[in-house]
């Protein structure tokens, strides 16, 4: 019996980058603030419907100048003092780094044939940046939630991913840092895996994308 090979949904940051949280650490330390001054202002930013502007950066909501405006604000008031952000996106890209390991393993999968997706909560003005950074060859579908007006964890995102694949969503394995992501992908019928350390999540990869030898009848995969 013909089997459907898996395709494989990767984000980005956190998974192809170093952890946010190190991005986080290192942008704090440029600006000489504390490294929870950061979620703190983006919470204090936050609009009547509690969407931080991060949020709305992602889904293309807010034009990068205005985040920055909220932002600097939104800093400056946690702070007590005044916080310049016009190099932002130079300082952000600085303390983010790709994950090379990572980052190589796709690209021998994507050369033994293996079809790859891209999700990502990214930003519009950020694309330069980030893109710089991973092979886009690789990816079969890139879906960037500032090009299609939702991001992660909502579920459209996740059915607009599978609707350009054009696989039923049983057929992907989705591999996200975020835990609330992960929960959003399973269920929208997805196996996930929550990405924590590199290697373990490439043996999960590769064990979640093997597929049972015809003759076996017993299959490698599962629900996570």
């Amino acid at each position: 019996m013909d089997v459907t090979q898996p395709v494989l949904v990767v984000d980005y940051g956190g998974v192809l980058t170093n952890p946010i949280a190190e991005t986080i650490g290192r942008f704090a330390r440029h600006l000489d603030i504390a490294p929870t001054a950061v979620p703190t202002a983006l919470a204090l930013a936050a609009d009547c419907t509690g969407a931080t502007p991060m949020a709305l950066l992602e889904r293309g909501e807010l034009t990068e100048t205005q985040f920055l405006t909220r932002m600097s604000a939104a800093l400056s008031a946690v702070t007590g003092r005044v916080i310049d952000l016009s190099n932002f996106t130079a300082l952000w890209f600085r303390g983010r780094t790709a994950n090379a390991e990572m980052i190589g393993h796709l690209l021998e999968l994507h050369q033994r044939g293996q079809r790859i997706a891209l999700l990502t909560n990214n930003v519009r003005e950020w694309r330069p940046y980030w893109t710089a950074q991973v092979p886009l060859h690789v990816f079969d579908v890139i879906v960037d939630s500032s090009d299609v007006g939702c991001r992660k964890p909502e579920p459209e995102i996740f059915t607009i991913t599978t609707d350009r694949l054009g696989v039923p969503a049983d057929e992907c394995v989705f591999v996200d840092d975020d835990a609330a992501n992960c929960t959003a992908a399973r269920r929208h019928g997805m196996r996930t895996h929550r990405f924590v350390e590199t290697r373990a999540c490439i043996a999960e990869i590769d064990r979640m994308l093997a597929r049972p030898d015809r003759n076996s009848g017993l299959a490698t995969g599962a629900l996570r």
